[in-house]
């Protein structure tokens, strides 16, 4: 089982068991440690599309949407009334158009796929990737840190990075 834990007050130990407002059983198929994992994921999603301030309507890619922060940023953002377009590998490929993604592959040619799949700019970009599968160059910032690679800039268009207040 896993679920939430909610600790109304300070607390400075560990137990071993603990009480809990709601809980699911584990499906099938899956381990403790990747259930255990699974609401990180899913945490780190919801917020990275938070702080992106994407909004309904927009048009959202998800770089590494075959991951399980990208799968759920990609299920989340559609669940909000975002477009998605998403990059993935073959073994996530169809699960992602299935539930409603536009989906393209990775490697060369990227951007121009991406850009036969929208006819104006894509609104926001979330690199979900390794760092070993970045699509902007390895001597620059990550996305999500400052700078953005060509390749970015080919697929955002006209974006640019907000100045410093």
């Amino acid at each position: 089982m896993f679920g939430p834990a909610t600790f109304d007050g300070p607390t400075a130990g560990a137990a071993e068991y603990a009480l809990m407002p709601a809980w699911a059983r584990i499906p099938e198929g899956v381990t403790a440690e990747q259930a255990a994992a699974l609401p990180m994921a899913a945490e780190t999603a919801w917020r990275a599309l938070d702080d992106l301030g994407v909004q309904p309507g927009e048009l959202l890619l998800v770089h590494g949407a075959g991951t399980t922060v990208g799968e759920a940023a990609v299920r989340f953002a559609l669940h909000r009334g975002i477009r998605v377009i998403a990059t993935a590998g073959p073994a996530r490929a169809a699960a992602l158009e299935e539930i409603g993604a536009q989906v393209t592959a990775y490697g060369e040619g990227m951007a121009e796929r991406v850009s036969a799949l929208t006819p104006g700019p894509v609104d926001r970009a979330l690199d979900t990737t390794p760092a070993g599968g970045r699509i902007d160059r390895a001597d620059q910032p990550s996305p999500a840190g400052g700078s953005l690679g060509p390749v970015w800039q080919r697929i955002l268009g006209g974006f640019s990075e907000p100045e410093d207040e």
